[in-house]
Order: structure tokens, then sequence, then C-alpha cells
């Protein structure tokens, strides 16, 4: 699930603001190859525009079987579920003080590190930190470590810290934390969807927002199962750092706002964030490259028209009533390969359910 939410960011910061950088499109040539055959636009200069099969092994993605009862999937559908409803604004905060912790808990803890029975400076607090489980704002496995845990219980993490974490004494040390979770504050969401909270959401009633729920949580577990299976032999390098460029130029656009320059948002070197994100990208690869892949088998790389007819979409949706966005405006000022991508993403997810073996 990390993993996935992951995929999509590149795909959502695109409609918040004209993109930093753009690539003027060419002229577009028609898809080669029959119905099943690889459909590389030639002349296209949109992202992976190589043969993928030279690049990555990709198995069946047709009839991928779920059932209700598949775990995953049914954590998905919540996902889905919650999402929704979080960003109307239907999810309640409540303490629990009893249970165990799950990710997306936020967690009060208190907490001591040491490094061979010794405190560590910076490594304690006896206060009450509250930490979101799977935030990511502490270092690898202290999070996860608490994740199942019962609410009032003391644990022992022992972790390593990185290599390059940035502290001489630290730097790839083993450590113990020893953590008591005083208790967890979580976000609950109703069971039962009226119509009237259907439309709050953009839905035409409950029925259409459950179709939507399933639609989509079927599309991201195909996806996400054939992404886990399929193989990189090799790193396409200017696509690597497309979304690595596409990130960097997220990050300027916040450091500029803030009036500062990079390596003071970042508080360090940016090549060194540079070379952090690249590894971070490489490992979401095979999610961007079997997207890309199954386009090209089954013909759904977006031809110009269908450019054309998405930045249209795009430009009534960006439009308010007192500034009209032109699609000539996106041109100038919205990256091709974005728009592509978006285009390619709903496209295969969409093949990926009518195509999936669902029970």
């Amino acid at each position: 699930m990390k993993k996935f939410i992951a995929v999509v960011l590149c795909m959502l910061m695109v409609l918040t603001v004209f993109a930093a950088c753009k690539d003027e499109p060419k002229e577009q040539s028609e898809t080669t190859g029959e119905p099943g055959q690889s459909g590389i636009q030639k002349d296209s200069i949109g992202l992976f525009n190589v043969d993928l099969k030279e690049y990555i092994t990709v198995g069946e993605y047709k009839n991928i079987k779920i059932s209700s009862e598949n775990e995953a999937f049914v954590e998905i559908v919540k996902y889905e579920r919650e999402t929704d409803l979080k960003n109307a604004g239907y999810g309640e905060q409540v303490e629990i003080t009893s249970g165990t912790v799950r990710e997306g808990d936020t967690a009060n803890i208190t907490y001591v590190g040491t490094l061979n029975g010794v405190a560590f400076e910076g490594g304690t607090n006896t206060t009450g930190h509250d930490l979101v489980i799977g935030s990511g704002s502490f270092i690898d496995g202290f999070e996860d470590g608490l994740i199942g845990k019962k609410i009032g219980d003391t644990v022992k993490l022992n972790l390593t810290f990185p290599e390059n974490y940035g502290n001489e004494e630290l730097n790839g040390k083993d450590v113990v934390f020893t953590v008591s979770i005083k208790k967890v504050t979580r976000t609950e969401y109703p069971e039962k969807i009226t119509n009237d909270m259907a439309k709050r959401m953009g839905y035409k009633d409950a029925e259409e927002f459950d179709a939507s729920v399933f639609v989509r949580a079927v599309q991201t577990y195909c996806h996400e199962t054939v992404a886990e299976k399929a193989k990189v032999i090799k790193t396409p390098e200017e696509d690597l750092e497309f979304f690595v460029d596409l990130e960097m130029a997220n990050y300027e656009q916040i450091a500029t706002a803030y009036g500062v320059t990079l390596e003071t948002y970042f508080g360090t070197d940016v090549e060194s964030v540079r070379a952090e994100l690249r590894e971070y990208y490489k490992g979401l690869l095979p999610y961007y490259m079997t997207l890309y892949y199954i386009a090209q088998q089954e013909n759904l790389i977006p031809k110009a028209t269908d450019i054309d007819a998405k930045l249209a979409e795009l430009a009534a949706e960006q439009s308010t009533s007192s500034n009209q966005v032109t699609v000539e405006q996106l041109k100038e000022n919205v990256d091709y390969k974005q728009v592509e991508y978006i285009i390619v993403y709903d496209k295969v997810r969409q093949f990926l359910f009518e195509n999936a073996d669902v029970e």
C-alpha cells in the first residue's frame, strides 16, 4: 500500500500549479503494431519511449483473481473508502486507550534510546511525543515495530541507524529503544454512507460511491499485484531522471514560496538530496514501468487527440469564473509527459479492472 500511494504523487502534482518545466510535444504518429503487440509511438517524446520488453519482465496481467476474502484487497477497499471520507471531512478523532496500535494512528509515546547500554543524546523523551505511525518520521523499523503492540505496553526495539544519518556517533550503529505507548488517537469513519454524504463527496448517491470505491480498489489491487511480481532488467535512466526532476521542481517551488534557497530548505547540499530521490524513484520504477508496459502491449499509449482532449479537460477544471485557463496556456506551462502519464494511468487501470477475475 505504501508503495502504491507514492506512485500517484507525480500524477497529482501536475494539477495543483503549472509545472516549472515542460517539454514541447512533437507531432505524434499513430501507434504501431497490431492489438496485443507493442504499441510504441514513433517520434513520441513521452515517458518510456522504448520497447519495455528489453527493460522489464512482466507476468500475467489479465484475469487476476480477486476475492472479497483477500485481506490485501479488503485493506485497499478500506483505504479508498476512508480517503474519500477523510477528504470530505467525515473523519472523527477518537482517543483509544485499549487494543493495539495500527498504521495511521497517532501514538503518544515516551522512549529512551541506548547505545551499548548507555542513553545517547537526543534519543530520550519522557514528556510524551505524538508520532503518526507510518509517517516515516523516525528511523526505519521504529514505527513498524509499534504496529500491533498493545496500548499501555512498553516494548524494546532493536534498530540500526542509517550509515548516513548525519551523526558520527550514531551512523550505522545498533541501538535499543525502550518505548512506552501511553495512548493512541485514531480517526474513525462512519460505517453507513447516506445519499447526502455521497453527494457532498461528488457522487450521485451512496450506491455510486460504493461502486467507485470498488472499481478503484480492484484497479489498485491489480496494479500492485503486477508491479510487485515484475523484475526490472535495466534502468531507463532518462525516465528515472524525469521523476527526480519533477520532485526537485516541486521542492524548488516550495523553497521559493518561503523565500529561501534549496540548500537552506533541505538543510544539506542539493546533490545528496537528489541522490536519495534517485534511489527512492528507482524503487518505484516497477510501478511506473508496468503501466507503460501494458499500455504498449494493449495499444493504450495516448495519441495527439487524447492529449488535446485531456488538456481541454484540465483547462476546464483549472478555470474559475474570474480566471479562465486556456488549452494554449496549459501547453505553454504544463509538461507534456505529465499529461501523458495521467492518461496512461487511467487507461491501464481501467483495462486491468475490465480484465480482472472478481468473485
